[in-house]
């Protein structure tokens, strides 16, 4: 059985996370600007962004502990 070391795991974790994130932006412009009638996409690409925050914010709090 693999034994994962716990900080490598969050550091693949938040730069999986950094990865996504950074592909995600032009994506979700395009997105915003193409439909800004449909204030749904616009909502849900928000919610997006701040869940990714969040989870930036909750690694690097394990990080420092």
């Amino acid at each position: 059985m693999i034994k994962f070391n716990k900080k490598q795991v969050l550091k693949s974790v938040k730069t999986t996370t950094k990865t996504f994130l950074y592909k995600l932006k032009p994506e979700v412009k395009k997105i915003t600007f193409n439909n800004s009638l449909n204030l749904p996409i616009i909502n849900l690409s928000v919610k997006i962004i701040k869940s990714i925050g969040f989870i930036n914010a909750y690694i690097s709090r394990k990080k420092d502990k």
